[in-house]
């Protein structure tokens, strides 16, 4: 069987779970002056309907969103704010003593004082969550997450969070739902200034079952965020080939696009021993914990999974380490890894930059691609590639948005379903109305190039 049959058969038997982000709002975070949202609602717009739009309950969502803008418009950051949210949620402080790790709008005094703001609309089976949160780099000031079922006619409070901003005592108001579960005291109790509500409970030992369905949606549903050229996901990408939760045939099959002469991959587990030096290092360690009354075993080896690219040569299928491929193709392997993941079963992916290193063709391919897959899978990602914008039967307006710089160099966010006829008309060619700075996003570079007698 053809190998892109294999792909369409097996995404009619993929799981279907409504796990989906509706929206997303941030405030007073990097460049994010005041409150900016972007959102997977749909317009209702059917335009590429079947493609783009994955119909939960009254919901009509997106599969996919670009961010499009010049250099420094505020792109990366839009995903920084979401995985900054996603680290409060679940990875509590330490103790008190440990400071919230991001930055604030720095270009007005005031916003130093001022707290941060996110929130977040999702999906997680047949509930919409609603959460927000207000925080500094000590404290999480005021938090609440509101719940409300498909089934159900109005929404209702989970909980309740304040923090005193002089003592920094933490108050929690449980909702009328919530209040009878068992060790809800504990969390109480381990909640501190600088946790979030959802964060204290990955640490507790009481069970919500709402807050578990959050957690898991935060834990298997978002991949990690892919920022090119930094990240590095080679052995994300590999140990979950080795344990088979990416389908081989699929990636293979993903990367003939970059390179038709490939015909396989092989992964492999190869031992080392380990130095001496380190053998001792483990030795003492062992000594120290023996010492302390808990018995450890050390090692002497390590062991490491090599993938290796099948090649079509004349005398036959020649294998190359993926470090002797280019870079393209090893970047289109991370990438094609993760798309697996999301063909699989439902996933978030944020990628910087998702054309990277990609021929647009490549890059319209892995966006088309993903379009296709039948899952609830998400995909937000930043781009500097805006050719595509001349080909209306390949986007949506609702799923084209743009950041651009304000009169205080803060980032605005918009789509281009937010301009009205008097700018973009059914039948304006998107492309030519960008290039030519009526939609915004577009570097503001001046009539005349910088020389050196003009400085």
């Amino acid at each position: 069987m053809h190998t892109d049959c294999r792909i369409c058969i097996l995404s009619i038997y993929a799981i279907i779970i409504a796990f989906m982000i509706i929206d997303f709002s941030v405030s007073n975070f990097r460049s994010f002056r005041e409150k900016q949202t972007i959102s997977f609602l749909a317009t209702n717009n059917t335009h590429l309907e079947e493609t783009y739009v994955v119909q939960s309950g009254k919901y009509r969502l997106l599969k996919a969103i670009s961010i499009l803008g010049a250099n420094a418009a505020g792109k990366s950051n839009v995903l920084e704010a979401l995985y900054t949210l996603s680290e409060l949620l679940l990875k509590p402080a330490k103790d008190k003593t440990e400071l919230i790790n991001y930055r604030k709008f720095a270009l007005e005094s005031k916003f130093k004082q001022e707290p941060t703001a996110m929130s977040l609309n999702f999906l997680v089976g047949e509930q919409r969550f609603y959460y927000e949160v207000e925080f500094g780099y000590k404290s999480v000031y005021r938090e609440c997450l509101k719940c409300h079922p498909f089934a159900a006619l109005r929404e209702h409070t989970v909980f309740e969070r304040i923090t005193d901003p002089k003592d920094r005592h933490v108050k929690v108001n449980w909702g009328v739902k919530y209040k009878g579960y068992r060790n809800l005291e504990t969390l109480n109790d381990n909640l501190i200034c600088n946790r979030t509500v959802i964060g204290t409970y990955q640490i507790t030992n009481v069970s919500i079952p709402c807050l578990n369905d959050i957690s898991t949606w935060l834990q298997t549903y978002w991949l990690p965020k892919v920022v090119t050229p930094d990240s590095d996901f080679k052995n994300y990408i590999t140990e979950r080939l080795f344990k088979e939760e990416i389908n081989r045939e699929i990636l293979t099959a993903m990367l003939q696009k970059a390179d038709p002469n490939i015909v396989s991959l092989n992964i492999t587990q190869r031992e080392y021993p380990l130095s001496a030096e380190t053998v001792r290092a483990y030795q003492q360690l062992y000594r120290c914990n023996e010492l302390h009354g808990r018995n450890r075993f050390f090692p002497t080896s390590r062991k490491e999974l090599e993938v290796q690219i099948g090649h079509q040569g004349s005398e036959g299928t020649v294998y190359f380490p993926l470090e002797h491929e280019s870079k393209g193709t090893r970047h289109y392997f991370e990438l094609a890894g993760l798309w697996a993941l999301a063909f699989a079963q439902p996933h978030f992916m944020a990628v910087d930059d998702l054309s990277y290193q990609l021929h647009p063709d490549l890059f319209q391919y892995f966006i088309q691609s993903f379009l296709k897959n039948k899952n609830d899978s998400q995909l937000l990602y930043t781009t500097h590639y805006v050719e595509f914008l001349g080909d209306r039967n390949s986007f949506r307006d609702d799923a084209v948005w743009l950041a651009d710089k304000g009169e205080g160099h803060e980032t605005h966010l918009y789509a281009l379903s937010h301009f009205g006829s008097d700018t973009l008309r059914a039948v304006s060619n998107r492309y030519n109305a960008y290039r030519s700075g009526r939609l915004g996003g577009v570097p503001k570079l001046g009539s005349d190039p910088i020389t050196k007698q003009g400085m």
